[in-house]
């Protein structure tokens, strides 16, 4: 500390060329600065400021030794600023529209680390973490291998009368064939080969076109169509309800979105993981 008050004392007389206008941006007495910028002078072997009655002017020695105190100062002055900050925040990156009760809770649960969230579809969220470019990540998983399942059905616009809806119901008849076919409406969560694989097999067994499976566009969009052409959306009771929609089972799938959460080593000890999974899995529709 001493040696940092000395290169202190000696730049700010050298701007000012003056020790007495040098010690009151100091802060401190001028025989004080003199003082500092004297042990300065020994520690480095010579003179570093010419001093007459009224000024001080830089020596060879001090002409080339300013520019390293410039950086050394500079350089204490990131060291204290970053001994000031609080810890740093951790980036989690969690599905698009999920609860914000959940994500509070989460926060709460994992305090006083501080998260910072990343909202993102799963293959972003899968190359972010695989990218190391975020802390914690909730990731799509193959059926059996997450902490978190979600039981998915269709959403819809009609009434909900509980009763699982059979695929073939979104086949056109004959009379209907020059009309727009009813889609059935993946959002970007479930839009992974664990949700629509088999989703796509028992549509094409009841004799839906391949173009009746979509990924989910916008949400407004989407759900505009629901009502608009009676197409379907892939999701669980809790997001119908959510959306306004009716929600039925699917007959003859059990659909479910499998999730699992991710931390960089270290990070988080065994229970704040488990927490974070608890967190999410409270938020959704079991099975």
């Amino acid at each position: 500390m001493d040696l940092i008050d000395a290169l202190q004392a000696f730049r700010l007389v050298a701007e000012e060329s003056s020790f007495t206008r040098g010690a009151q941006r100091c802060g401190v007495p001028q025989p004080v600065v003199s003082r500092r910028v004297a042990a300065l002078e020994r520690r480095l072997g010579g003179p570093l400021l010419e001093r007459s009655t009224r000024s001080a002017t830089l020596t060879g020695l001090g002409e080339r030794v300013l520019p390293h105190v410039d950086e050394l100062l500079g350089r204490w002055d990131l060291l204290t600023q970053a001994a000031r900050e609080p810890d740093p925040e951790l980036v989690m990156a969690v599905p698009r529209h999920l609860d914000p009760r959940t994500l509070a809770s989460i926060r709460r649960g994992l305090a006083p680390i501080r998260i910072g969230l990343s909202e993102d579809d799963p293959e972003e969220r899968s190359r972010l973490w695989l990218s190391g470019l975020v802390d914690i990540a909730v990731l799509s998983v193959p059926q059996g291998a997450g902490g978190v399942t979600s039981v998915l059905g269709l959403g819809l616009a009609e009434t909900d009368d509980g009763r699982p809806l059979c695929l073939s119901q979104l086949r056109r008849s004959v009379r209907q064939r020059d009309d727009r076919a009813r889609r059935i409406h993946l959002q970007p969560e479930d839009d992974v080969p664990a949700v629509r694989d088999p989703l796509s097999q028992l549509a094409h067994g009841h004799g839906l076109g391949a173009e009746q499976v979509v990924g989910a566009s916008e949400r407004t969009e989407t759900l505009t169509q629901l009502h608009e052409y009676d197409d379907v959306l892939v999701c669980t009771a809790t997001e119908a309800a959510t959306f306004g929609l009716g929600w039925r089972p699917i007959r003859g799938l059990s659909l479910v979105r499998h999730q699992d959460v991710v931390a960089r080593p270290g990070l988080l000890t065994d229970d704040q993981l488990t927490r974070v999974v608890g967190r999410l899995d409270s938020g959704s529709d079991r099975r």
